[in-house]
């Protein structure tokens, strides 16, 4: 997902909420163990389960690898209690 977005007059109808619980549903069926990704708005996807995660992304392969790779602000793990592991993370590669 890039982008969730919806127009203007069909909001707070859900559409968004029911766009991501329908990827994120993924790995409460067990397909995907977790979904990491970036965003500006956390406090949406905190509703939804997810948490941030507080750490340093990198892309090693950049020019300057102190800028980090993410476009967004926040970098999330969903389910909220996924066991993530501490430390800095290598995007080895551009944000997405």
């Amino acid at each position: 997902l890039a982008g969730v977005l919806s127009d203007p007059t069909v909001r707070g109808r859900g559409l968004g909420k029911a766009v991501v619980a329908t990827c994120l549903a993924l790995v409460d069926d067990g397909t995907f163990p977790c979904s990491f990704f970036q965003t500006g708005v956390p406090e949406f996807y905190r509703k939804l389960g997810a948490r941030e995660v507080p750490m340093t992304i990198v892309n090693s392969l950049a020019v300057r690898e102190d800028i980090c790779p993410f476009w967004d602000k926040f970098a999330m793990v969903y389910p909220a209690d996924f066991a993530w592991p501490q430390g800095q993370i290598d995007t080895l590669g551009p944000g997405w």
